[in-house]
C-alpha cells in the first residue's frame, strides 16, 4: 500500500519541482497529468478505507437487480480514451441483452474500475485488454484479460 501510494505522491512532487524550477510550464497540459495523479491518489485513499471497512465488518453491500453488461458499458466507454492514448486495444464481447445479477452497483463498479486501472498500468503500449461477459449455469462469468 505504501508504494502504491508513493508511486503518483512522487510524480506530483516531481512535477511541482519542475514547474517551480521552469523546467516544465505552468499549462493545462501539466496541470492535467496532476490531475490525473491527484485522482489516482484519491483512489488509493478510498481504497484503502474500503479495505478497513471490510475487514472491520463496516462495509454495507446494498444488493439490487442490476444489468452487468450495462454497466460493464458505461465502464469500459469511460475508459475507452486513457486505453487509446496508452497504445492498448481495448475489446469488448459482451452480450445484446442484459445480463441480470443481484449485486451493489458501486461496489461493481469500483471493481471494474480497478481491474481495469490495473491493466491500463501493468500492459505495455501495443497490447490488448479484453473484457467479455456470459450467462453460464451458474450464474454470470466475467473475465478481465490482458497481455
Amino acid at each position: 500500500i505504501s508504494h502504491e501510494l508513493r508511486t503518483p505522491l512522487a510524480v506530483v512532487r516531481a512535477e511541482l519541482e519542475a514547474i517551480e524550477d521552469g523546467i516544465r510550464p505552468l499549462d493545462r497540459a501539466n496541470l492535467g497529468a496532476l490531475q490525473g495523479e491527484i485522482r489516482q491518489l484519491g483512489k488509493l485513499i478510498d481504497d484503502l478505507h474500503d479495505l478497513s471497512m471490510t475487514q472491520s465488518g463496516g462495509l454495507a453491500y446494498r444488493f439490487a437487480p442490476l444489468d452487468l453488461a450495462a454497466l460493464l458499458r458505461s465502464e469500459l466507454n469511460g475508459m475507452r480514451v486513457r486505453f487509446s492514448t496508452a497504445g492498448l486495444a481495448l475489446e469488448e464481447n459482451l452480450p445484446a441483452t442484459p445480463l441480470q445479477v443481484s449485486g451493489d452497483e458501486r461496489r461493481l463498479q469500483q471493481v471494474l474500475a480497478n481491474l481495469l486501472e490495473n491493466a491500463l498500468r501493468y500492459t505495455h503500449a501495443g497490447g490488448r485488454v479484453r473484457v467479455q461477459a456470459a450467462r453460464v449455469p451458474a450464474g454470470v462469468q466475467l473475465i478481465v484479460e490482458d497481455t
